[in-house]
């Protein structure tokens, strides 16, 4: 199964993982991560911050960031693509799928809109707009969609910037935010993902040890569900067993299964409107995603492997 960690520049994604995945391991649960792409891109193309910078003020004269997150797309879809492909090989040798943590997800649609809604005003709507749309088209991003979109394979967590920015931390690289832009950054993510159709969990607990535990908890109580929703429906024979709380409204958001957005990426710089974030994920009532109280009861507290981790479903 995927665990994909997204949020704000800065935010703390990487340490969440690492410090994720110290703590599974240690309850003998098997892990690979999935680091993030734009780095390893950036170095293969000798690119820096301060060019990200400038191409963001400037557009026209330099594509560097609009390339950067076309680039991103794909790159990151054939990672994902190839921990499916070990975790099928390791099911159909019958043994125990490792546990797949993601660094980044679903980033380079929020950076756009984040930069797009920033820039407008410097006629630079309609090239921020473009690349949206080739990324929503593209194969690659349609694909990581719909892994985002199973809750069966895929648990989605954004992480709440409030108490856990590291901005001081400066590596040449990361496009750091102040608190305000990503706390607005965020919002953006959560309006992103319901437009998406893509459920969601927020983390919000305030230091690193209180994280781990909060997101271990949110992986049991998927497993939880999960496995007592795919019992359900072998015994009713029916269904895939998953609601659609948290879908866009009719009306609203992405457009279709293609995730395009009607009427264009939206003046507000996000996918196309919307301005609250109505709780994604399976049984989240609003207020920031966060999945219901665990409706199948708890499993072995001593060990993360379940049901649910040892599934694994094709990607066709």
């Amino acid at each position: 199964m995927f665990i994909v960690l997204c949020g704000a520049g800065s935010c703390g994604k990487t340490t969440v993982v690492t410090d994720l995945k110290l703590k599974l391991e240690a309850e003998g649960c098997r892990c690979v991560v999935i680091t993030e792409v734009a780095r390893d891109i950036m170095r293969q193309k000798e690119m820096t911050r301060h060019d990200l910078n400038l191409a963001i003020q400037d557009p026209i004269k330099n594509t560097a960031f609009l390339d950067l997150q076309r680039w991103i797309v794909p790159e990151h879809w054939q990672q994902l693509f190839e921990a499916q492909k070990m975790q099928d090989a390791e099911l159909d040798g019958n043994r125990e799928s490792k546990l797949v943590l993601v660094d980044r997800g679903p980033d380079p649609l929020i950076y756009i809109c984040h930069y797009m809604k920033k820039e407008s005003r410097q006629g630079h709507m309609q090239l921020y707009s473009n690349a949206l749309k080739d990324i929503l088209d593209s194969g690659s991003w349609q694909k990581s969609r719909d892994l985002y979109r199973d809750e069966s394979r895929c648990l989605v967590v954004l992480i709440d910037p409030l108490h856990c920015l590291d901005s001081g931390k400066e590596d040449g690289v990361r496009l750091t935010l102040a608190l305000d832009d990503a706390l607005k950054f965020t919002e953006l993510f959560k309006n992103t993902l319901n437009q998406q159709k893509i459920p969601f969990a927020m983390l919000k607990s305030q230091d690193r040890q209180a994280r781990v535990d909060e997101l271990i908890r949110l992986i049991k109580r998927r497993a939880s569900e999960v496995g007592i929703e795919r019992g359900a429906d072998r015994d009713s024979g029916g269904g895939d067993g998953r609601d659609r709380e948290g879908e866009e409204e009719e009306g609203g958001g992405a457009g279709g299964d293609q995730g395009v957005p009607r009427g264009g990426a939206g003046s507000e710089g996000n996918l196309g409107g919307g301005d609250t974030a109505r709780g994604a994920a399976r049984g989240g009532g609003g207020g920031g995603g966060e999945p219901s109280p665990n409706r199948c009861g708890s499993i072995d507290d001593g060990s993360i492997t379940s049901a649910w981790i040892q599934r694994g479903v094709g990607l066709g």
